[in-house]
């Protein structure tokens, strides 16, 4: 495994978090602080190590060539021979390609060096070691920085948006693979869609979310994306308790009391817009992936809610792996199949579709059942000629009016003793979820 020194500056970490999650699962290893120095740990010893390291990524910004950490570890990698043969800089700090730009940073070393010399005058000598070694880094750095940026200047440096590929690139040139994992980032991904109402999408969202967690003790988050967040009640989530609400990247996450956590639509839409304002886009699958990767959870489950127009929606069912369409016994059911399959339709990567009989749709002989099952088959049999395929889930759901009696009542709902029958279908869902999911 090659391991790569990512060097950034902390105001810069939008940028190595893009990097980060991009070699992530593969068999690069990006050597970064927020993993590598635990609590109470030494900076600058870390910091040395980039000497360590067979490449360094340089995130070059203004405030990376402001900053004395960031900057020390340059002089550290200066002190290799060939150092020049092991960086990868990403240059965002273009003004550096004319000698105007230059002078800034070399101005602004000499100014930091000069003023920290005029307050050491002012110390006793024995009582200013430590600033002594600081002055004399800020030398180091004051006489290198031109090196430094000449340097880099003159290699011809990828536009940042093609940096990642560009050094996966240089790397295999170098026989050094890139090897993705099996299981790939979003594999933990499941989208519950189907653009129709009252088919079940919440219902099957709660109940599958609820038993991969009891049954199977799996660590899962909840997201609904519907106008009602109803997926909630089948996880026993009906008031917010304040002190079970964790942050994570901007995300408000509440943990239910069967242990599952659940974000609702409101909260994910304010954090697309924070995304937009902070980055000029939104990139909240970037966080649904890193979420994954940490092993913070095994399973994502996603209520997309009814229709498919809004954005969150679109790209959810664009980025997920896994796609649950649940089928419930209105006339309009199947048609969730060719909704979703008209988003797909243009993406060649390829998707675990499965369909779930999820409100007792094909079970009895009554002609509405007869009529929706000749439906079925001809939706179905059109989409697969757009070389989307479909698979069917051998799980059966069973319809039950118990279900509207026990939905208003306070507690964990998928704990109902009036719907045990349903509890032990979503318990046979989710493992066959998970042994579809680990043969994919």
């Amino acid at each position: 495994m090659v391991s790569i020194f990512l060097s950034y500056c902390q105001k810069d970490c939008c940028y190595a978090d893009e990097i980060d999650l991009y070699f992530r699962n593969t068999n690069i290893n990006i050597k970064r602080d927020i993993r590598e120095i635990s609590s109470w740990k030494s900076i600058r010893g870390y910091m040395k190590t980039i000497r360590d390291m067979e490449y360094a990524i340089l995130i070059i910004t203004e405030n990376y060539l402001k900053s004395f950490n960031c900057m020390y570890e340059v002089m550290e990698l200066m002190k290799e021979k060939d150092y020049h043969n092991k960086i990868f800089p990403v240059l965002f700090a273009t003004d550096i390609y004319k000698p105007a730009g230059k002078i800034v940073y070399i101005k602004y070393w000499d100014n930091e060096y000069c003023f920290l010399k005029r307050q050491i005058r002012q110390l006793k000598m024995e009582n200013a070691v430590s600033v002594i070694n600081n002055l004399k880094e800020i030398q180091s750095i004051q006489s290198s920085i031109d090196e430094f940026l000449t340097l880099v200047t003159d290699m011809n440096n990828p536009d940042v948006k093609d940096v990642n590929k560009e050094i996966e690139k240089s790397l295999r040139l170098q026989n050094i693979l890139i090897e993705q994992n099996k299981k790939e980032l979003n594999s933990g991904i499941i989208v519950i869609a189907n653009p129709a109402g009252g088919v079940g999408k919440s219902t099957v969202a709660g109940g599958l979310a609820y038993a991969l967690k009891k049954a199977l003790n799996k660590k899962v988050l909840c997201i609904s994306l519907g106008s009602l967040d109803n997926a909630q009640y089948f996880l026993g989530l009906r008031e917010v308790n304040e002190d079970n609400v964790s942050v994570y990247e901007q995300i408000y996450v509440h943990e239910t009391p069967c242990g599952v956590d659940f974000i609702y639509k409101k909260e994910m839409e304010q954090f697309r817009l924070a995304q937009e304002l902070q980055y000029g886009k939104s990139d909240w699958e970037r966080i649904l992936s890193e979420i994954i990767n940490q092993k913070i959870y095994d399973y994502i489950i996603i209520d997309c809610g009814r229709g498919t127009d809004g954005l969150n929606q679109k790209e959810i069912l664009i980025f997920a792996k896994n796609i649950i369409i649940p089928l419930g016994d209105n006339v309009w059911s199947p048609n969730g199949i060719e909704g979703v399959a008209n988003i797909l339709k243009r993406k060649k990567d390829s998707k675990n579709i499965w369909l779930l009989n999820s409100i007792g749709l094909f079970v009895g002989k009554s002609k509405i059942q007869d009529d929706l099952q000749r439906l079925y088959i001809k939706t179905k049999n059109m989409v697969q000629k757009e070389n989307i395929r479909v698979n069917e889930l051998s799980t059966i759901i069973p319809k039950s009016n118990k279900m509207a009696e026990v939905t208003w009542e306070r507690g964990i709902l998928m704990e109902a003793l009036q719907i045990k029958q349903i509890k032990q279908a979503y318990i046979d869902l989710a493992k066959e979820v998970e042994e579809n999911n680990r043969a994919n």
